[in-house]
C-alpha cells in the first residue's frame, strides 16, 4: 500500500515501511515467500496465459511464483515500490504508479483475475465498496477477485491480535464484515479463514469473489 493513504498510520515502524527496501526486508522477515506460494498453489491456479490485474501490487514479488506466460499489470501509488518492480520485473509485466481508478478499461481490456492483497484493511467501507466495483468492472464474465487481509476472530491469541492492531491499516475487520461489503457487488463469494499464515501467528481472511453465479 502507498504511504499517501489518509487512513494509513505514518509513525514509527509503520511509517518506515513506506520506504522500499525496509518494506522488502520486513516482508521477507514476515514470510512473504510462503504466503505467495500459498496464493499461487491454493487460490489462483491455473495461471498460464491468464491476464492478472494487481491492485496495490507493492514490489510485485508475487511474480517470482507465477508462470512467465501470465500477463500481469500492477498498480501502486508508492513510487519507490513501482520503480523497484519495473527494474526487477519490467521485462515481463506492466506497472503504473497511480490509482487503479484512473485505469481506462477500454484500453486495458478485461482480466481473468484481479488481486487485492492486503488492501481492504486499509480502506473505509465506502472505499472498499468502490474497490469491489472497480474489480467487478475489470473482470471478464468468468473471472474472480482474490483478496487477502488480516482479520479479527473469536479466541484469537494475544500476539495474533497485537499483530492485527499494529498493522498500518486502520480497518482490520472480521471475516463477516469483509464478506458483507463484497456481497454488495459480487454474487458469489468463497471465504477462507486461515490461522498461522506464512508460519507466523496471524490469522488471515481470504476471499474469492466471482463475477458470475455459475460454478
Amino acid at each position: 500500500m502507498s504511504s499517501e493513504h489518509p487512513d494509513q498510520i505514518i509513525s514509527g515502524l509503520r511509517g518506515l515501511l513506506s520506504h522500499t527496501y525496509l518494506y522488502i526486508l520486513f516482508q521477507y522477515l514476515m514470510g512473504w515467500h510462503n504466503k505467495y506460494r500459498m496464493y499461487v498453489k491454493d487460490f489462483l491456479p491455473p495461471l498460464d496465459n491468464k491476464r492478472i490485474l494487481d491492485i496495490g501490487c507493492g514490489c510485485a514479488e508475487i511474480l517470482k511464483f507465477m508462470p512467465l506466460s501470465s500477463i500481469y499489470v500492477g498498480y501502486d501509488m508508492n513510487t519507490g515500490y513501482i520503480n523497484y518492480a519495473r527494474k526487477k520485473y519490467g521485462d515481463r509485466a506492466t506497472f503504473h504508479n497511480q490509482r487503479v481508478s484512473t485505469m481506462n478499461l477500454e484500453d486495458a481490456g478485461r482480466f481473468d483475475i484481479v488481486l487485492a492483497d492486503g488492501l481492504l484493511h486499509h480502506l473505509s467501507d465506502k472505499e472498499a465498496h468502490d474497490l469491489f466495483n472497480i474489480a467487478h468492472l475489470a473482470l471478464r464474465d468468468d473471472g474472480f477477485l482474490f483478496t487477502a487481509d488480516p482479520t479479527i476472530v473469536p479466541d484469537q491469541s494475544w500476539i495474533d491480535r497485537l499483530i492485527c492492531t499494529s498493522d498500518r491499516g486502520r480497518h482490520v475487520r472480521s471475516p463477516e464484515a469483509y464478506e458483507e461489503i463484497a456481497r454488495g457487488v459480487f454474487p458469489r463469494i468463497d471465504v477462507h479463514v486461515i490461522k498461522n499464515v506464512s508460519n507466523r501467528p496471524q490469522t488471515g481472511c481470504f476471499m474469492k469473489c466471482y463475477k458470475s453465479m455459475r460454478e
